[in-house]
């Protein structure tokens, strides 16, 4: 398992599992109000919640996703996430993320 990364305010990931066509990230949020601001990527996502409450805008549509709950995001969709309630998400992504390893 990577070690955790600072992302913004309240927000840190590692990566829990990264294969050839698969990576499985770990994000959690400190408390109400930590956010990941608006980006994009090439790759496709899919966020589960496994504890808390986040709200995602996806191309421009709010959503929000509970505890045991999930989202697609496409690849290249402008996406955010912020923080309901203190909050962990499990991202997918494939292919993997290259910017989130580790560099050698």
């Amino acid at each position: 398992m990577a070690d955790w990364v600072h992302m913004t305010e309240g927000v840190r990931r590692r990566i829990l599992n990264d294969g050839e066509k698969l990576m499985l990230v770990q994000v959690e949020f400190a408390a109400a109000g930590n956010a990941v601001p608006a980006h994009h990527h090439v790759n496709e996502q899919i966020s589960y919640v496994t504890m808390g409450k986040m709200r995602f805008t996806v191309d421009g549509r709010e959503v929000i996703v509970s505890a045991g709950e999930s989202l697609h995001v496409p690849a290249n969709v402008v996406h955010d996430a912020t923080a309901l309630e203190p909050s962990t998400v499990l991202d997918m992504f494939s292919p993997p993320r290259d910017d989130f390893r580790p560099k050698a």
